[in-house]
């Protein structure tokens, strides 16, 4: 009677669906596959109860509130919420314990960006890109199985497994979410290039790119400036931006992949909240933030005048160059995702000595870390990098000329 009843408990036990934990992190994202372009089913925060089934390369599958889907591992581990990041604590309304829906979660990030940008005269039409999807999971699995036809994926990501960001550190909460949303509307302002071909390949590649980086259950998205100088931007939130000009001077694949792998960097190492200074406690003040989002429109109050502070420098931190050794860590962590996506890290040095060797001032953008006189010194340190740290197996590498020539 007794193995009877033990019997009957375990088989329950595996009926609701593995053993119980909680997440551990805000804004976790619950999604219908083990990849940051599965379609959302919700958001989970710290503290919602779920069933893990079972865990597979940095993702969990997991049963909440009778939906299955799966989460990254991250979210589940206790260190997660201590929040180390040099943005302090980033905590979004923590008042539900089950899936926010993925409408309630959208418009929340999107209400604030569309009063802010409607105050800045920005483009409000960019605000739909952040819930509507350029690629889908089918698309990209493909696009990905042709990329690495031939080759093993987790060989070529062990040849460089030492990456510098702890991914248990840092993770993008839904506040941060609503201002750099806000802050990319205001990029998008110049203009972007809406040819959808190019856009999925362009997607697709940065996509494999942040797969093989620390943050690679966020789902960062890509989109192309209308400008024909060379010059790319990232915003704290995974929105980037590169230019047709710098496109134009892109010959392959494997430059392509360093150059998003770059920008991608900068989202990683949070480069862009350690250049704005004392403002980075004004956003992780819960009050403050919510004083300020309030008072958007209106009459000029302290608050508005806080908030249209602190989304400048985000602005700013975005589109300025940025400091030297922040350029020179993106550099190289950017070639080293590169390299663990089976690409040719000496792309990124290629494509800056070529930048560097332009003579033109067509090519100049004096508000660009693309700039030539601004990364000579770069491609020094960088080849020495490259040449020393990523040299294990350079057979694997691939350029992929053709499917780059023939995207653009």
């Amino acid at each position: 009677m007794k193995k009877l009843m033990i019997f009957m408990m375990i088989s329950m036990f595996v009926a609701l669906g593995g053993h119980g934990q909680i997440i551990q992190r805000d804004n976790t994202h619950f999604r219908k596959g083990p990849g940051c372009f599965y379609p959302l089913i919700g958001v989970l925060n710290h503290g919602a109860k779920i069933a893990v089934n079972k865990n597979e390369e940095g993702w969990a599958s997991i049963s909440c509130e009778n939906k299955d889907g799966w989460v990254s591992s991250n979210a589940l581990k206790t260190k997660a919420t201590e929040q180390k990041s040099s943005f302090g604590s980033f905590d979004f309304e923590n008042t539900s314990s089950g899936i926010i829906s993925k409408a309630s979660a959208s418009g929340a990030v999107k209400g604030f960006a569309q009063k802010y940008i409607k105050y800045k005269s920005g483009d409000n039409s960019f605000l739909e890109y952040f819930d509507t999807p350029i690629i889908n999971a089918r698309e990209y699995n493909i696009f990905k199985a042709q990329t690495y036809q031939g080759r093993k994926v987790k060989k070529l990501r062990r040849r460089y497994k030492k990456l510098i960001n702890d991914p248990e550190d840092f993770h993008i909460s839904m506040r941060l979410e609503k201002i750099g949303l806000a802050t990319a509307g205001q990029i998008a302002s110049v203009g972007l290039v809406k040819d959808e071909a190019k856009l999925k390949y362009l997607n697709h590649m940065g996509t494999l790119i942040v797969e093989n980086t620390e943050l690679y259950y966020y789902p960062m998205k890509f989109f192309i400036l209308d400008d024909d100088r060379p010059t790319a931007y990232a915003t704290p939130v995974g929105m980037i931006f590169i230019s047709s000009g710098l496109l134009d001077m892109i010959e392959n694949e494997a430059e392509l992949a360093c150059i998003l792998g770059h920008e991608i960097a900068h989202v990683v190492s949070q480069h862009g909240y350690k250049e704005m200074g004392h403002r980075k406690e004004m956003i992780a003040s819960e009050g403050a933030f919510a004083a300020m989002e309030d008072e958007i429109p209106g009459e000029m109050s302290e608050s508005e005048a806080e908030l249209e502070e602190l989304s400048m420098n985000i602005y700013e931190a975005a589109t300025a160059p940025r400091q030297l050794e922040y350029e020179y860590e993106a550099d190289q962590l950017g070639a080293a995702y590169a390299y663990r996506a089976g690409y040719d890290p000496k792309g990124l040095a290629a494509v800056l000595t070529r930048l560097s060797n332009a003579t033109t001032m067509d090519y100049e953008n004096f508000e660009s870390n693309y700039e030539g006189a601004y990364i000579k010194d770069r491609v020094v340190k960088l080849t020495r990098f490259v040449n020393s740290k990523l040299g294990s197996h350079s057979d694997w590498n691939v350029t992929n000329r053709a499917r780059y020539q023939s995207a653009f």
